[in-house]
């Protein structure tokens, strides 16, 4: 008898914390499927010894990809027009979960966004990603437009 009665003290306060759990962890599933669907269209822009193109025109929810195609790595920075946690789909801007307006783009490697809100984003391209004071790109802008 004294068995079934600790089992029961150890239950109740089990299931009072699954039963908040599991809605918790339910919105955060929710969440990460929402943020990692697919855009409905891929954006590239291409980083040679120049970015090409220089202004883009995207949908809400489309992805924006940058290519490095140079031998040696790159630094992007988002300059301002877009807060990054109202982005998505996001790869190589986010570092220890947080979001960072710059990144480094590996040669032959891409980072991208998806913007989920309608905004001019501008942007400017290091073509050497430990210089901060080397070439840099002109500003180039994405205009997100509702669909």
């Amino acid at each position: 008898m004294e068995d079934i009665e600790q089992m029961r003290f150890i239950g109740r306060p089990t299931m009072m914390i699954l039963t908040l759990l599991l809605p918790l962890l339910a919105i955060g599933w929710g969440c990460s499927m929402l943020s990692n669907r697919n855009p409905a269209h891929v954006h590239y822009i291409q980083i040679r010894d120049s970015v090409v193109p220089m202004d883009l025109y995207v949908s809400v929810g489309d992805q924006v990809r940058w290519q490095n195609l140079r031998a040696e790595p790159v630094k992007i920075g988002i300059m301002h027009g877009v807060d990054l946690e109202q982005t998505s789909c996001d790869k190589g801007f986010r570092k220890f979960g947080v979001m960072d307006d710059f990144a480094t783009i590996k040669s032959r490697d891409y980072v991208s966004l998806c913007f989920i809100r309608p905004g001019i984003v501008r942007y400017n391209i290091w073509m050497d990603a430990n210089d901060a004071t080397g070439k840099i790109s002109r500003t180039a802008v994405i205009h997100v437009e509702r669909s």
